[in-house]
């Protein structure tokens, strides 16, 4: 497995380093006659893909360990997805850092301990409860919570424009 991440990772950071050795080798040659002829399409479009990456560089690899190991992993996994990593995502969306902090983290952080408990006392449909609680939990915050938020931010548009 640690040879197809590095294979595959190689294979991407080339992609992105043609370009960028093609245009050193020609240095000494002017940059209109190194981007001109049937060569513009594929540097152009190899150097964009280089810069995409290099900005999206963690998730990108993050994505590719999770395709290589979902392919390569002889061993079945019990949990697909984190219970309420979707939850944490919508909540840092929407909310405030300090409402996140204060308000969904610790209901998002209890969910996810009783159930990795329950899983680890091999307590499956403790675990399914577990997590339809915390879903519930969050989802109470977050109708609890939107009214708040949304009338301070009004607020705060309100005194700005005034």
């Amino acid at each position: 497995m640690r040879l197809a991440r590095f294979a595959i990772r190689s294979l991407i950071i080339s992609l992105y380093m043609i370009p960028l050795a093609y245009v050193y080798a020609h240095r000494e040659s002017k940059i209109s006659d190194i981007f001109s002829g049937s060569r513009v399409p594929l540097l152009s479009l190899s150097l964009l893909l280089g810069l995409c990456l290099l900005v999206s560089r963690r998730r990108f690899f993050e994505w590719i360990d999770r395709w290589i190991l979902k392919t390569y992993s002889s061993q079945p996994s019990l949990i697909k997805v984190v219970p309420g990593w979707k939850l944490r995502k919508v909540a840092e969306l929407f909310f405030l850092p300090k409402t996140y902090r204060e308000v969904f983290e610790p209901t998002l952080r209890d969910l996810f301990d009783e159930y990795c408990e329950a899983l680890a006392a091999n307590r499956p449909w403790k675990a399914r409860r577990v997590r339809l609680q915390g879903y519930w939990s969050f989802w109470s915050a977050v109708l609890a919570q939107f009214p708040i938020s949304t009338a301070k931010m009004v607020f705060k548009i309100w005194k700005a424009t005034r």
